[in-house]
């Protein structure tokens, strides 16, 4: 079990570097170099994907999304302001119009009626049901903290003697 631990603490050290290094809005990160790199070869030529190169190699493309852009158009806002007048108006058209989603929503209205004053309405009814209580349970995956990458390095020191040890000491920052 000691390896495991052990092995785990360093995979969590070496994630919070990754997630650092890679995570979106950090100024000067490693997405943030890489983001302004392909951005101003799509300035230049147009290309919205590029090819990720190391060593030579393609490993992948950066792409930049294409955002669709939307044409003009007039919007029409409305706002209702004076209740009584509305209430007044003898439109027929809006009569019925309420008559109907009267008649749509009927339900909603009378359970949000009841819920909201107490009263009671004929064609309504109120059942009120026991909800048990939950007890307390332990989570089944703990979340660590405390891990930096500087202690891992430093723990694990004497393990890294050889070249690869120079390797990982630089990922975790020693």
């Amino acid at each position: 079990m000691c390896d495991a631990i052990e092995q785990f603490a360093a995979a969590w050290a070496l994630k919070q570097l990754v997630d650092k290094a890679v995570k979106t809005g950090v100024s000067g990160n490693l997405r943030d170099q890489v983001n302004d790199h392909y951005r101003r070869l799509y300035e230049l030529d147009g290309e919205r994907g590029h090819d990720l190169m190391v060593n030579g190699e393609k490993v992948g493309r950066y792409t930049f999304a294409e955002r669709k852009g939307e044409a003009a158009r007039t919007e029409r806002t409305v706002r209702a302001f004076d209740y009584a007048a509305i209430l007044a108006d003898e439109n027929e058209d809006f009569r019925a119009y309420c008559e109907r989603y009267l008649r749509n929503h009927i339900g909603e209205l009378a359970e949000q009626y009841v819920r909201e004053t107490g009263d009671m309405l004929d064609g309504v009814s109120v059942v009120d049901e026991e909800v048990p209580a939950t007890p307390a349970t332990v989570a089944a995956n703990g979340t660590p903290s405390g891990i930096t990458p500087q202690r891992v390095a430093d723990a694990m020191g004497p393990l890294l003697a050889d070249g690869m040890g120079d390797v990982i000491r630089g990922l975790l920052g020693s």
